[in-house]
């Protein structure tokens, strides 16, 4: 799978290893993931299933494209199938989990570690995505 919807998969590893990047070293630097702007409501995101775009956002579908390119379906659907369960796992034990880790400040520690790690994955992909283009343009690097 060279492209995909006449996209290459360079491009698509590009643009969702800045995307990654960018939402790691947010992460890094605020010490969250999320955060609720002033002036909207509650209501104003609960109409949107906030869930999902937050599990499995551009970048994360990106990655899923360009890692069945790289490891095969199989591996790919193991590994969503598994980060999904520790995701759901998470979730549903969240409310403990958070009051545990905050109890013992470790909640923005934890968060800008997860930054941190996000953030160089997004720059693994970005810098695949470079070495994959330049191997089709002819530019050894």
């Amino acid at each position: 799978m060279r492209n995909l919807f006449q996209i290459e998969l360079y491009s698509l590893q590009l643009a969702g290893g800045a995307v990654l990047f960018i939402v790691g070293l947010h992460a890094l630097q605020s010490g969250e993931f999320f955060e609720m702007k002033s002036g909207i409501s509650l209501q104003d995101i609960s109409c949107v299933p906030i869930a999902m775009p937050l599990i499995a956002g551009p970048a994360t579908i990106t990655a899923a494209i360009s890692k069945t390119a790289a490891y095969g379906p199989l591996v790919v659907t193991l590994s969503l199938l598994l980060a999904t369960g520790v995701n759901l796992f998470i979730m549903v034990y969240s409310m403990g989990l958070g009051k545990f880790l905050d109890s013992w400040k470790l909640l923005g520690p934890l968060i800008r570690i997860t930054g941190l790690f996000i953030a160089a994955i997004g720059a693994d992909m970005i810098l695949n995505g470079l070495s994959q283009w330049a191997s089709s343009a002819g530019i050894g690097l």
